[in-house]
């Protein structure tokens, strides 16, 4: 079945130095307590309704609500001669805030908010006008995504005071592309904090920025004409004293602080007082095949964000140095190097990766960490191919450019899409990846405009809204026919659609008669000719039950025959574990047949579990982690019985599958630590690392392969090293339901003795998850130097002692391994 969508008629603020918390509000805080007026508009500018600001005005103890009808757009348009000072209120704007020559918008103690749909919707407009703050919030909206909006200081000024932005795509301090009187305003920033989803300070243009006494991510954009080499110094939440980038032989010296930090060619600058960066950000503009070779040095780097902006670019990114000395075989290398999963590789000391004449270089003495990408791609010649994991937060292209992103194995080209705009005849393919960012509160946006296309296939979908709309600049011979294509792909998390414009959205869904793909795995659906809706039966004809598991009815799997199959075939990339669960009742007694689930690739490796079945009483299974094999064209996954020899006849309900990555822990993978390596970032010991598909907390996990558990059949065990005190472990299941029990076996080795016993615990993940007589907590505490086994058996509580997730723990504050672990759930 193909599914066709046309066109129908947060996080904790954090502040900086010698800031007091008090000044920080939210939407709610003034909203929900203060009187509400609506503004509507008084004109149209650039074609919109638009509230005009011509006069003096002041606003005070409100909620101002600047919208046409209960949710028309009007902008708000800060005129020439017009003054608009706001107190102690709070403005939503559901359009943008234009700032004319001449016009001043004040806003103290007040908070702002653009009333965006989508990221980027309306944004805060310069054109030579004069905003300031004082001791605000101001930003986009969260409607339970963060929907960013843009600050476009073009021309203009910004003074800002104690004020807090979030919600943001980024200050932007113009745009050389812009007509040369909107190449860049003036940010004057004392107390400016970071809030959730803030971006950052984005120098480019001929903008010039001072921020004092802040702390704030900064994004620098350099130019690739000119070739050479530039050392940036990317001192990563650190206190700068005083330090002023940009180039020491445009900038003068007679207003203003000299350049300390010469990055030629740089029309804009920065100076930092008393200043901690949260995040770095570097873009490299006018990148080409044929400009002169620039090397970019990346100095102190713990957490940088890379931006390329290439024109006609083809090819691959080439990675150079002794890139195999730190990631041996079988380590992949990567598409792209990137410190935050699924990312797992940093610029090791003397290597670089270049992209166009444009190469990032760690120095020989020191790692370099991007934590993810974005890329502006223009140019009809454009070409590009990126394979392997890597992290994009955003993407722009442009002309008839062609981009594929696709991943190595287990959906590991990460790509988040805080913004991902494809533009008039461009073309991207994304295959193998996770699209989103689940837990991070920003809603992914993929938008196909003109007459673009994008095609998905084989992705899993985390909080994603899919978009066509008409061309950014023009529609392309007077036609708008975006199209999204995605097909092979699982959901797992809110699916948006919207098209406009003729543009189109097709997803293909299996039909009913298919088994392609997770539909109906709650056996909600219809049952035709006994096979129930979007599975394959063999030797079954079942029917719909009012007798459940859960929801409101289950499926009847019945047969006559001496074996019979129910099952779903899936395209599923290789490397990523696949797990299958759920509840069986047995209502016929067949002598002499057996029962099993089972996850199976096309390779013939099986995994697959008996459950334990008494009639009348619901039992479960779960199949544990079937790890894809490189050769598995399809994996199939499902109930079977075998061996009877009479009618047999049992419900299926609540099934489940589970898909998941080495950077993921809510699953039961790598259990017995065979995994042939580890997702970890040399060099970075901020967080350290741990096994794949374990979550950890300050250690760092080696691969064992001489020190074994007595009897193991592995061939590797795991050894941890703590990082500091109560170091951990855990896998934190969320799948857990109340009154199961879970039984959690192991071998653990302390390697310090009775000094650093180790602990194993089994409880819910929440404030007492540490302590072994709490509750239903099940715990051991293991000491001595030799392997020794534990055997823990949990009852999952209900009712308020039902946290979100359930955790396996192992801490310590010492060395330990440990081997062979093993769960069943019942």
């Amino acid at each position: 079945m193909v599914r066709l969508h046309l066109r129908c008629a947060v996080a904790a603020l954090l502040l900086p130095m010698g800031l007091a918390a008090q000044f920080v509000t939210t939407d709610a805080d003034k909203a929900t307590t203060l009187p509400v007026t609506i503004i509507g508009s008084n004109g149209t500018y650039n074609g919109a309704a638009a509230y005009f600001v011509t006069d003096e005005q002041v606003w005070t103890d409100g909620t101002f609500q600047v919208q046409n009808g209960t949710s028309g757009r009007c902008d708000l348009v800060i005129d020439n001669g017009g003054t608009l000072r706001i107190e102690d209120s709070s403005l939503q704007v559901r359009g943008n805030i234009w700032f004319r020559e001449g016009g001043t918008l004040q806003l103290i103690r007040t908070d702002c908010t653009l009333r965006n749909s989508y990221p980027r919707q309306y944004n805060y407009e310069w054109e030579g006008g004069h905003l300031y703050t004082k001791r605000c919030t101001i930003g986009g909206y969260d409607n339970g995504s963060s929907q960013i909006t843009n600050f476009w200081l073009n021309r203009g000024f910004w003074t800002l005071r104690d004020t807090v932005v979030q919600h943001s795509g980024g200050i932007l301090l113009g745009y050389l592309g812009h007509l040369p009187g909107m190449q860049g305003g003036s940010l004057d920033a004392d107390g400016l904090v970071a809030g959730i989803a803030s971006d950052a300070v984005v120098m480019l243009g001929r903008g010039d920025a001072t921020v004092r006494n802040s702390r704030f991510p900064i994004k620098m954009d350099l130019y690739a004409t000119q070739g050479g080499t530039v050392d940036l110094d990317l001192q990563h939440d650190t206190t700068i004293d005083h330090r002023v980038y940009g180039d020491a032989n445009v900038h003068d010296t007679f207003y203003n602080a000299p350049v300390t930090a010469h990055i030629p060619g740089s029309p804009w600058r920065l100076e930092l007082v008393n200043t901690s960066v949260v995040d770095w950000a570097v873009a490299i503009n006018e990148v080409r095949p044929n400009n002169p070779a620039l090397d970019i040095r990346l100095h102190n780097a713990s957490k940088v964000n890379l931006r390329v902006m290439g024109h006609d670019l083809t090819g691959s990114p080439t990675l150079s140095g002794p890139w195999r000395s730190y990631y041996p075989a079988p380590m992949p290398l990567p598409g792209l190097p990137a410190s935050q999963a699924p990312g797992e590789h940093g610029i090791p000391p003397g290597c670089s990766i270049t992209i166009g004449n444009a190469t990032f270089s760690a120095p020989s003495n020191q790692w370099a960490y991007p934590t993810d990408w974005a890329f502006n791609f223009w140019g009809d010649s454009t070409n590009f191919t990126i394979s392997g994991s890597m992290r994009i937060g955003e993407l722009f292209m442009d002309d008839a450019a062609r981009v594929t992103l696709q991943g190595s194995g287990e959906y590991n080209a990460g790509i988040l899409a805080q913004t991902f705009d494809i533009n008039g005849l461009a073309n991207l393919t994304i295959r193998n990846a996770t699209i989103g960012n689940a837990g991070s509160g920003f809603q992914a946006a993929i938008t196909s405009y003109g007459r673009a296309s994008v095609t998905l296939d084989n992705v899993t979908t985390q909080s994603v809204l899919l978009r066509t709309a008409r061309g950014l600049w023009w529609p392309h011979q007077g036609v708008n026919l975006a199209t999204i294509d995605m097909s092979n792909y699982l959901e797992e998390g809110d699916l948006g659609l919207q098209s406009a414009h003729s543009g189109s959205i097709t997803i293909h869904d299996a039909s009913t008669t298919q088994n392609t793909d997770l539909q109906n795995l709650d056996f909600e659906g219809a049952v035709q000719g006994g096979r129930p809706d979007y599975w394959a039966v063999s030797n079954v004809s079942g029917y719909q039950s009012a007798t459940h598991r859960a929801g409101a009815s289950s499926f009847t799997y019945a047969s006559n025959s001496g074996s019979g199959s129910m099952r779903k075939r899936l395209t599923i990339p290789p490397e990523t574990d696949v797990e299958f669960d759920g509840w069986i009742q047995l209502t016929t007694a067949t002598s002499g047949a057996t029962v099993k689930a089972f996850v199976q690739g096309s390779s013939g490796n099986r995994r697959e579990v008996t459950p334990m079945l008494v009639v009348g009483s619901w039992a479960y299974f779960c199949t544990g982690a079937y790890v894809v094999r490189s050769n598995d064209t399809w994996v199939e996954l499902g109930v079977e019985h075998a061996g009877g020899s009479a009618y047999h006849e049992m419900r299926c309900d609540a099934f489940q599958v589970r898909t998941s990555s080495w950077w993921e822990d809510d699953n039961l993978g790598n259990l017995a630590f065979e995994d042939d390596r580890i997702g970890e970032i040399p060099g970075l010991d901020e967080s350290g690392n741990g096994p794949n598909h374990w979550h950890n907390w300050r250690t760092f996990a080696q691969i064992e392969t001489n020190d074994l558990r007595p009897g193991t059949s592995g061939s590797r065990a795991m050894r941890i090293s703590t990082l500091t005190l109560s170091s951990q472990l855990h896998k934190r299941l969320s799948f857990i339901e109340p009154g199961q029990t879970i039984r959690f076996r192991g071998w653990v080795k302390p390697l310090n003795g009775t000094a650093d016993p180790v602990k194993v615990i089994v409880s819910e993940y929440d404030s007492n998850w540490w302590d072994l007589n709490y509750g239903n907590n099940a715990g051991v505490v293991l000491s001595g130097s030799t392997w020794q086994s534990f055997d823990l058996t949990y009852v999952v509580p209900g009712g308020s002692l039902k946290a979100d997730e359930t955790s396996l723990t192992v801490s310590s504050n010492g060395a330990y391994l440990i081997d062979d672990f093993s769960v069943e759930i019942q």
